[in-house]
Formats: C-alpha cells, structure tokens, sequence
C-alpha cells in the first residue's frame, strides 16, 4: 500500500525494555478530538482508542509486543485478550514476532496522524537485519483501530524476504464467525453475496481468503460473536488475503488471525515496504450495530469525512452495448433527464475497433475515440449532460488491453504486460483472446497507464469515472520490480498508487469501482473509490435485494450499485409490477439502463414517480445504516417476507423496505431497530401518508403492519422524528 503522508508530529522517543506494570498510570501523549495516545509510567505499555474503542498494547516480561486489553468504553465488560504476540510473519522459514528474542524493541513514537493519532513501535531483528515498524491509528468517532507493519532492510543489500505478512491477530473467547460469501461463490439462497455464519470448533480451523482479487471467494471483512459481543474486522486490500481462526486450549480462546495470505516478497535497502492495512473493533451484540460501527470508521477513519452521495445514475452497457454514438446518446441523455437522472455514464464502446454489440475488448488500450461515431468527442457531451441538468460519467478499464494494440506508437509496451508461466491469459477465461494485463508493479507502465488517463479525463472532463476490471492473472514476470510470488502484491501497490494520483489531481471527480461485478469489493477500493457495482447480474429484483442485503452489512449501502434493466424474467416493458423493480434498487444505489423510447408517456411517468419516491427516502438522512430485518431474500419464486431499515443517525429518521415474495400473506409486521425511546415519530406510508403517531419505544417493542397494497409486491414506510 502507498504509505499516506504524515500530518503534524509530535514525537516521544522511548528506549529500554522493563516489566509492564498493569496497574502503572496513563498520561495521554497526543490528542486529537476524542482520540489518543496515552503512555504507562513505565513506558512499556501503550493505550489507543477515542469513545468508541480502547485498545492496550505493550511488552510482556520477556519483551515480546502482546495486547494488554480491548474493550468499549460503554461496555460493562471489558474483552478478555490473551497476552499472545499480537502479530507475526515468516522470514526465510522462520515465524517472527516483534519484541521475540533477537528481535527486540527500539523506539515509540505518538504523532497526530490524517487528522487522527498514531502510535508507532519499531524493532529489529537481529539476524538478518530488519527493521519492524507496528502502526496503530485511531481516528476521531470511528471506533476502530487501524494497524499494519513497515519494513525495511538496515544493512542488506541483496535484499530480505518476508511472508506471511500479518495484519493483525488476536486470541479472544469468541464461538462464532460470520462473513459475506464473495462473487464467485456460487449463487446460494438468491444471489452471491450472502451472509453466512458457522459455529467454531477446536477440531476445524476456521479459514476464508483469496488467492486473486479480495472478494471473489469472500469478502475481506467479517465479525465473530463473543461472550463480550462482536469482533468485526477486515483488511484494506484488494488482493490476496487469508483469515483464520484456531481454537486455544485454555479458557476457550480462539486466536484469530488476518494476513496477506500466500504472498512472499522482498524487502530491499532503501525502499520501505508498507504491508496491507487492517482494521479491528469491537460492538455490541446485533449486526447492525458492527454495521453502525463498520460505517463510522469508513466514513471517519477511511475517507477521512469524504461523504458518499448517491446519484440516479444511468448507464448505457445492458441497453446498448458498443451500439453508441453521439446521436442515440444524447437522444437517451434528453429521456434520462425527464425521468430524473442525475448522473449519465457511458459505458464501454467509445473507442474503435468493436465487432459485436457486447464486443468491449477489441481495441481496448488505444485510448482513442472513435471519431466516426463520436465525431466532436466526448467532452461535448459532457457538457449536453450537465446543461440537461445531469453531471456526466465515463467507463476505463486502464488494466486490460487489446494485445493489437502494443508497440504502438505511444501504447503500451509488450514488457509492461503481466504474465502467468509465460503466457498473458493462462487460466483466464474470456471470450476476447488479445486481452492481456498490464502489470501495474512496473514503475514504466504505472506512469504510461497515470499519462493516458491524465490526458483521456482533462480532455473528456467528466464528473465522474467507472474504473472495470474484467480480466486477472497474478503475474510472475521479471523485469516488473516483483518476484514470482509476490505479482498480485506488487499490482495491488501500484493500482493504489494510481488511484491516489487521480484522487489529489481531481478531488471532486467520483470514481466507480467496478471489477467484473464485485470481485473487488474491499475496504482498500473503498478508501478511493464513491460507488461500488456489486454484480453484473442485475435482475432479478430478488437477486439483486440478496446482494444488497449481505454487502450492506459491511459496506455503505449507499455505496452499492445495481440497475433497474430489462430482464427475461422481469421484463419492465408493460411490466406487472415496476414499483417492485425500482425499490428493490433503493437501498443501494438506485441505476437505471434501458431504451426510454420504447416505453409510453404512462410508464415513464410511472418512473417518474418511483425516482421521486428515491430521491425522498435518500434525502431523509446522511450515511444511513442498513439493517435487515428478515432473512437474506431468496429466489424469486420465495413465498417470505424480506426487509431492511435504513436509519440515519444524523436526523433519526428511518424508512424500511418490505417485499412479499409469492404467495405470501399480504401483510408481515416489521420491528425497526435503533429508533429513539422517548421520542414520538410520524408513521408514513405511499406518497407521505400519515399512518400515525407512535413512541419509538413502542414501534421496537410491537413493531408495524406493512404491506396491503395490491398493485405492488414493493411496499416501504417512513419513520420521522415529530417535531411537535
């Protein structure tokens, strides 16, 4: 990962190894809002947290770094942690562990850090000359600790492998691990991303992780139940990674553990080596509340107050294809404005070289054009989009390339193409031969890839930019700045090294984070990226509700995409129930992709009106929590209820969404969570209705009928503080 620039420092240097004195005062060394950093008086034990989180850490007898404590501040009980090495990794076939003999500690260090506080802590190991630096950060109101290892090679100039590389790891009496299933998973119970928990035994380690991009087996972030509530954690990374969880054999702990997985590299003299972040907390016993937590360190600690705000977002991919061109685009953009859009995206196929309708590969690299088509470019129409009242977006897929392309005059190079065994797609599936990765390890290619961009966005000038990857190989090239095992490591450096470059060159520009679907779906895209497309399926409604039903309990569920587009089984053409089809996008993202002039005046006023209803539910509140109520959606043909509530802390307003699936009873009562005891809230319904005045104590406590309506398996209702 690129190491983030320092903030303001202040600095305590601290030498010397003593007992850690359990019961030795604190004074706090760095303050920053609510979080800090505070030093034992004996300087061997080091306390970090803020009002969400405290987090204790120090050298045990024999100086080994262990965590001494976790808890929240408004827990009666604190977790019990073991005083187990909190962190390890493998160095030439050795397992080491910060502050283990031959390996002890040198210095401390307390700064303020991207507007929060970090405490650093470095060793080194004594045999091979390595230098180890353990970060930890907290940020204000985010309660969680960020964490990770820096290493560097003192006085070895043919460089030092490590592997193995830790995250962070925690012995804990937990019984139970939960987690989201990822892309490729299989499409169990209705869709990919489902949710998932299993009970843990001492027999069977409990074990998730990637070998390519983060999410396409799981995703990278998770929880465990405990006896003091829930462990939730996760890794800022979009590649290889590996969770385990092995049970103890005193008191019942279960020593949980995140790395990069598989990954071996190097470690050279004079280039720091920043390994994969992580991220642990701690909350209280239900999902939404890790949910909350989760969202409160994404929103405060990730993106540093950079808000995520969904737009009605159109995209011409499932309606047109490569079938594009300045006429049939701005005859779209004029229809996607009247329904309210707020955001038009063109899609794939805006350069030369298409074969097919669904042909997006050939071509892909030339960064050019295609002016037959598109004959005043495409910054023109940016600018129709945005007079039309709408800002304008873009597709790239800057990894990926059509092999035709190379050595041309300006295109990239044939040595910045990753390769498997020599081959540019071994084990790759895909229909379109002459594509080939770029391998963005290689400094060269990096900047070509930086240079293409740069150039592509100030002459388009779009608001808004869908980075895809639809094609993936752990490279294992040389020449590329990486070994054989660490290809997908070195790539996933470099992708965030590009990602930040766009980031400061064009704050305000949003970036769609699109990787065939949500095979990249992980707090590291998240740190750069507004939007995240879950799934390449997005129909039918039940599906799609599935998916924004398990992500959402990790991920902003404004921050998921999905389409309201025309399906063999759902067809929205005459449709029997387009409500239904539009709220089920409306947790997430609501994204629309079809011909509006195939449709008649009274559906798209249809449309009209569902787009409104969005827009009302999404301004209710910032950052809402989505919460479900009911089991995951399952297939279509379900005769179940499914529900979620989305409550926004900033204005207390909540609005759940219930869809009655088959032959299900025309009603089901819903019990909202998190409302405010105390407080009287108005009860609305279909176009604002008042349905009454009710305590939220006793809304939790009885819950309220929903549903009834007969036009529409879609059904929502409003709870709003009463001002009176």
């Amino acid at each position: 990962m690129t190491p983030r620039p320092l903030a303001a420092t202040l600095a305590l240097m601290l030498v010397g190894l003593m007992p850690v004195s359990a019961g030795a005062p604190r004074d706090i060394v760095v303050q920053v809002a609510d979080a800090y950093v505070a030093q034992d008086e004996s300087g061997q034990a080091w306390t970090i947290g803020n009002e969400g989180i405290v987090f204790r850490v120090g050298l045990n007898a024999d100086g080994a770094l262990v965590p001494l404590g976790l808890a929240r501040p408004d827990a009666e009980v604190p977790w019990t942690v073991a005083s187990m090495p909190g962190i390890a990794f493998q160095q030439q076939g050795r397992s080491l562990s910060p502050g283990q003999a031959g390996f002890p500690f040198r210095a401390a260090r307390a700064e303020e850090y991207l507007g929060g506080v970090r405490l650093t802590l470095t060793f080194e190991e004594l045999t091979s000359g390595l230098r180890v630096t353990r970060s930890y950060v907290c940020y204000p109101q985010a309660p969680a600790i960020e964490t990770w290892l820096t290493f560097e090679a003192i006085n070895s100039p043919s460089g030092i492998p490590v592997s193995d590389i830790g995250a962070w790891q925690l012995t804990v009496p937990v019984r139970e691990a939960h987690w989201v299933t990822g892309l490729r998973a299989g499409n169990g119970a209705g869709g990919h991303f489902t949710r998932q928990q299993e009970t843990l035994t001492p027999e069977e380690p409990f074990e998730l992780g990637s070998t390519s991009r983060s999410s396409e087996s799981a995703v990278p972030t998770f929880w465990f139940k405990g006896t003091q509530g829930r462990l939730f954690g996760g890794l800022l990374w979009s590649g290889t990674w590996a969770l385990s969880a092995t049970g103890s054999t005193s008191r019942g702990l279960v020593t949980v553990r995140l790395s990069a997985g598989s990954t071996s590299t190097t470690v050279r003299k004079g280039e720091p080596l920043e390994g994969p972040h992580g991220v642990f907390g701690v909350a209280a016993d239900r999902d939404v509340d890790v949910t909350a937590a989760l969202q409160r360190y994404i929103t405060n600690g990730l993106r540093h107050g950079r808000p995520i705000s969904p737009l009605v977002t159109y995209n011409t991919w499932f309606a047109y294809g490569v079938q594009i061109d300045d006429e049939s685009v701005r005859a779209e953009m004029r229809s996607a404005a009247s329904l309210g859009v707020e955001l038009f995206v063109l899609d794939a196929g805006w350069y030369p070289g298409s074969k097919t309708k669904e042909d997006f590969s050939t071509g892909l690299g030339s960064w050019a054009v295609d002016t037959r088509r598109f004959p005043a470019g495409l910054g023109p129409l940016g600018d129709y989009a945005r007079s039309l009242g709408m800002k304008f977006g873009i597709w790239v897929e800057p990894e990926r390339i059509d092999t035709t392309t190379v050595n041309r005059t300006g295109l990239a190079r044939e040595r910045f193409l990753a390769t498997t065994g020599g081959r540019y797609n071994a084990g790759v599936k895909n229909e379109n031969a002459n594509s080939a990765q770029i391998c963005l390890a290689d400094a060269e290619a990096r900047q070509w890839v930086l240079s293409q961009l740069v150039r592509f966005i100030d002459q388009v000038r779009p608001d808004y930019l869908k980075w895809d990857n639809n094609y993936w190989i752990n490279c294992d090239r040389t020449g590329h700045g990486h070994g054989t095992m660490d290809g997908n490591f070195a790539h996933v450096r470099g992708l965030y090294t590009l990602l930040a470059a766009l980031r400061a060159r064009y704050p305000e520009m949003a970036i769609e984070n699109c990787s065939g679907g949500g095979n990249r779906l992980d707090l590291g895209m998240l740190q750069y990226t507004d939007v995240g497309w879950m799934d390449d399926v997005s129909a039918p409604s039940a599906h799609v509700r599935h998916n924004l039903q398990g992500l959402g309990a990790v991920f902003p569920a404004r921050y998921l995409l999905s389409f309201v587009m025309d399906d063999q089984a759902e067809p929205i053409h005459e449709a029997a129930d387009l409500p239904l089809y539009f709220r089920s996008r409306m947790a997430g993202v609501l994204g629309l992709c079809f011909r509006g002039a195939e449709f008649a005046e009274d559906e798209l006023a249809d449309m009209s009106r569902e787009v409104a209803l969005y827009k009302r539910l999404r301004d209710a509140g910032a950052d809402p929590v989505l919460a479900l109520l009911t089991g995951q959606a399952g297939e279509a043909s379900s005769d179940s209820w499914d529900a979620v509530q989305l409550a926004a802390r900033d204005t207390g307003s909540s609005f759940v969404l219930a869809f009655r699936g088959g032959s299900a009873g025309r009603y089901t009562r819903v019990r909202p969570l998190n409302l405010w005891p105390g407080v009287v809230y108005q009860v609305s319904g279909f176009r604002g209705r008042l349905l009454g005045r009710i305590d939220g104590a006793a809304l939790m406590e009885d819950g309220v009928e929903i549903g009834g309506w007969p036009y529409t398996a879609g059904h929502f209702v409003v709870f709003t503080p009463d001002e009176q």
